[in-house]
C-alpha cells in the first residue's frame, strides 16, 4: 500500500515508533505500537486521528497489535472518532489483540468498532473458553410478546405483594398509635386520680381552698368543683348504705 501526503502529514505530528499513518485516499490505518494505550499515547492517537479526520479521511482502522492495556483518555480518543465520523457517514473499526477486543466489547462497542466479524468472534471465543452455550436464536415476535407478558405478570406481583405490605405497615402503625393514645390516656387519668386524693387528704385536715390549690398548683375554682363533687358522691353513697341497713 503506498502512502498518500495525508498519512506522511500526519505521521509528521507523532513521535516515531509510538503512532504510524498509512492509508491513502479516504482510508487510512493508523498503528499503535506498545503495550499500553495510555495517557500520553492517547493524546498522540488523537492527534493523528484529528489530522485526518481534518484533511477527509472518512474510514480509519485503529491497530493496535501490542496493545495489553487501554486506559479510558485512550479508549474515550477512539470513540469521539467514531462518532465524529458516524456523523459524516463514515466509520472507524478496531484491530488489536484479544485484550484490545475484550476492552472494546466490554463498553458495549463491540458491533460498532471491532474489524472483521463486527465484534462476534471476541464474545464466541470467550465462550468456548468458559463452557457457557450459545445464545439461541430468536423464535420470533411471539417469544418477544410471551417474554414481555411474564415480565408485565411479575411487575403486577410484585406490586400487589408491595401494596399488601404498605398496608400491613399501615394497620401496624394504627395499632400502635391507638396503644400509645390509651396508655397517654390511662397515664393521665392515675395523674388525676392522685391529685384527686391529694385534694381531698388536704381538705380533710382542714385546710382552706386557696391553701389546697396554692399546694397542688391549681385554681381555687378547680379545687371548689373537685371538693363538691366528692361530698356530693360521699353523700350519695351514704345514703344508699343508710337505707340499705
Amino acid at each position: 500500500m503506498q502512502e498518500n501526503p495525508i498519512a506522511q502529514t500526519v505521521h509528521q505530528d507523532v513521535h516515531r515508533g509510538v503512532v504510524q499513518v498509512v492509508g491513502s485516499g479516504r482510508e487510512v490505518v493508523v498503528r499503535v505500537w506498545g503495550k499500553r494505550l495510555g495517557i500520553e499515547e492517547g493524546r498522540q492517537l488523537g492527534a493523528a486521528l484529528e489530522r485526518a479526520i481534518g484533511d477527509g479521511v472518512r474510514r480509519v482502522v485503529v491497530e493496535l497489535p501490542e496493545v495489553e492495556w487501554v486506559s479510558s483518555l485512550g479508549f474515550g480518543v477512539i470513540v469521539r472518532a467514531w462518532r465524529v465520523l458516524q456523523a459524516v457517514g463514515g466509520e472507524v473499526r478496531v484491530r488489536g489483540s484479544e485484550a484490545v477486543r475484550e476492552r472494546v466489547e466490554r463498553a458495549g462497542f463491540g458491533r460498532a468498532l471491532l474489524e472483521g466479524d463486527r465484534g462476534n468472534r471476541g464474545v464466541s471465543s470467550r465462550r468456548e473458553r468458559s463452557g457457557s452455550p450459545k445464545p439461541k436464536s430468536g423464535r420470533g415476535g411471539g417469544g418477544v410478546r410471551r417474554g414481555l407478558a411474564r415480565k408485565i405478570r411479575w411487575i403486577r406481583t410484585i406490586s400487589r405483594w408491595f401494596a399488601s405490605f404498605l398496608d400491613a405497615v399501615r394497620v401496624a402503625i394504627r395499632r400502635r398509635a391507638r396503644q400509645r393514645q390509651a396508655k397517654a390516656a390511662e397515664v393521665r387519668r392515675a395523674r388525676r386520680q392522685r391529685e384527686r386524693e391529694r385534694v381531698l387528704a388536704l381538705w380533710r385536715q382542714g385546710l382552706s381552698m386557696a391553701e389546697i390549690g396554692r399546694r397542688v398548683g391549681w385554681s381555687r375554682q378547680r379545687v371548689r368543683y373537685t371538693i363538691k363533687r366528692y361530698a356530693a358522691d360521699s353523700t350519695d353513697s351514704t345514703n344508699s348504705t343508710g337505707g340499705q341497713g
